[in-house]
């Protein structure tokens, strides 16, 4: 079971999720109560001023550093945030990734979505041609199961056959003249699908319906 190690601490590195400073990441250098925390950017490298801010609005991120102090000023902050780096180290996290993906895929246009997206279909092309060439498969063949054609092929050559050993014990009548299908009327019903077929009867006139399960 993984241990939870971010805590709420001074030199913890958090990213602001609500309000004027979407987006941006901050360092914690005070805490005030359960709720509210005190963060600073610095302004000069993240663009974030020293504020009071709501814990609902922050995500904590893996990053401490070390040697921040609760109370801390900015300009000795700013000094351990640059020998830290801490811009190209937040870029280097998961989340830093994900928001930098984030980030350009906002700033594209029409064009390099299209060029993404284009990108995107020769890479799958190339993909599925070299699993075929490994497999020794042409493209048709791939493309189709002989296993799942071949079932398919006798389940239907099976149900065709029960279809018509029913048809020829119920029109053992010598006097029918015509057989022809008709659509099922009214609304349709859910389960197995049904066929109507009609015999016209010489002996009877009147039409003798034969339903039929699929």
């Amino acid at each position: 079971m993984p241990v939870f190690n971010r805590f709420a601490e001074a030199g913890r590195v958090v990213f602001i999720e609500y309000g004027n400073y979407k987006d941006k990441i901050a360092v914690i250098t005070d805490i005030i109560d359960s709720g509210r925390i005190i963060v600073d950017g610095p302004f000069s490298i993240t663009g974030v001023p020293r504020m009071v801010i709501n814990f609902k609005s922050v995500r904590l991120t893996s990053l401490l550093i070390k040697g921040v102090q609760r109370g801390i000023k900015t300009h000795a902050l700013t000094k351990l945030v640059t020998d830290f780096d801490l811009v190209n180290k937040y870029l280097e996290t998961p989340e830093g990734k994900r928001q930098l993906a984030r980030d350009s895929a906002a700033s594209m246009n029409d064009f390099d979505r299209f060029k993404v997206g284009w990108s995107r279909a020769i890479i799958k092309r190339a993909v599925r041609a070299e699993v075929r060439r490994l497999k020794g498969l042409t493209k048709e063949e791939a493309q189709k199961s002989p296993e799942e054609d071949k079932d398919a092929k006798q389940k239907k050559v099976a149900r065709l056959n029960k279809h018509r050993a029913i048809l020829l014990d119920k029109l053992r009548d010598p006097g029918a003249i015509c057989v022809r299908p008709r659509a099922q009327k009214g609304r349709t019903q859910k389960g197995p699908s049904r066929k109507l077929i009609y015999a016209a009867s010489t002996s009877t006139g009147k039409p003798k319906k034969i339903t039929l399960k699929n």
